[in-house]
C-alpha cells in the first residue's frame, strides 16, 4: 500500500473529485487552486504528502467523501481530501487574491477545461509563518530558497491589510522581521524601511527588538 502521495498522485485524486462531478451533472469550477502540501509539491519543496489540498469556490461533501473513501485502499486509512472554500486557508492569513494565483495545468473533464492553479511561493510562505507549528516552520528554508525579500515584502504589504485581527497581526509582524533577518541577513531597521506599515507600529516592533536584545545580555 503507497501510504505517502507524489505530485501526480494528487493530480489523480483531484482528477477523480472532477469526474465524479461531471459524472453527477455537477458544475464543474472554471478552476481549482493547490494549496498546502500539494502546492509545495508543485513547487519542488516537497516531494511526498499524506493528503490532498485544494480550493474551490464550490465543494461537493458527498463526492469528496466518496473519492476519499476509494483512495484509502491506495494511501492508507489516514489519506484525506482537505478541500476549502474559505479565503482564510490557514488561521489568520487571509487571501482575498487566491483565484487568481498562477496556473500550474489545465484538467480536461468531459467537454469542459478545468485550470489547476497553485499558490505562489510567496502565499505558501506567509501561510506557514501565520500557522507557526513546527512542521510548517521547516518548509520556510525550501521556500525562502525560491523567491527574493523583494517579493516576499511587496507581499507583506499586501497581506497586512486583509488581517482583520489587529492582535494576531502583530505577532505574524513579529515573526516577519525574525525569519528576514534570519534567512535573508536584513536588518529589521533596513526592512522597516520597506514595510508600508504606519510609524508607530514600526516603532514598536523596534522596540521590542531592543528590549530583547536587554534580556538577552543580562547576567543572571
Amino acid at each position: 500500500m503507497k501510504q505517502l502521495l507524489d505530485l501526480n498522485d494528487a493530480l489523480m485524486v483531484l482528477k477523480s473529485v472532477l469526474e465524479r462531478i461531471s459524472a453527477r451533472g455537477g458544475e464543474l469550477p472554471k478552476s481549482v487552486v493547490m494549496v498546502g502540501g500539494t502546492a509545495l509539491a508543485a513547487h519542488g519543496v516537497r516531494d511526498l504528502s499524506k493528503d490532498v489540498d485544494f480550493y474551490s469556490k464550490n465543494i461537493d461533501e458527498t463526492i469528496i467523501y466518496e473519492v476519499e473513501k476509494e483512495f484509502r485502499q491506495i494511501h492508507g486509512r489516514l489519506f484525506k481530501i482537505d478541500v476549502t472554500s474559505s479565503e482564510a486557508i490557514w488561521g489568520r492569513v487571509i487571501l482575498k487574491d487566491l483565484e487568481q494565483s498562477p496556473k500550474f495545468t489545465t484538467m480536461s473533464v468531459g467537454q469542459q477545461d478545468v485550470e489547476v492553479k497553485m499558490l505562489t511561493v510567496e502565499d505558501l510562505f506567509f501561510l506557514k509563518l501565520g500557522a507557526d507549528r513546527e512542521k510548517d516552520r521547516r518548509d520556510l528554508p525550501g521556500l525562502v530558497d525560491r523567491t527574493t525579500s523583494d517579493a516576499l515584502t511587496a507581499r507583506f504589504n499586501q497581506l497586512i491589510d486583509w488581517m482583520a485581527d489587529k492582535n494576531a497581526a502583530m505577532g505574524f509582524m513579529d515573526r516577519f522581521v525574525d525569519v528576514m533577518e534570519e534567512y535573508f541577513e536584513l536588518a529589521p531597521q533596513r526592512l522597516m524601511e520597506r514595510l508600508e506599515l504606519p510609524v508607530q507600529v514600526k516603532d514598536m516592533l523596534l522596540a521590542s527588538r531592543v528590549m530583547e536584545g536587554n534580556d538577552g545580555s543580562q547576567e543572571l
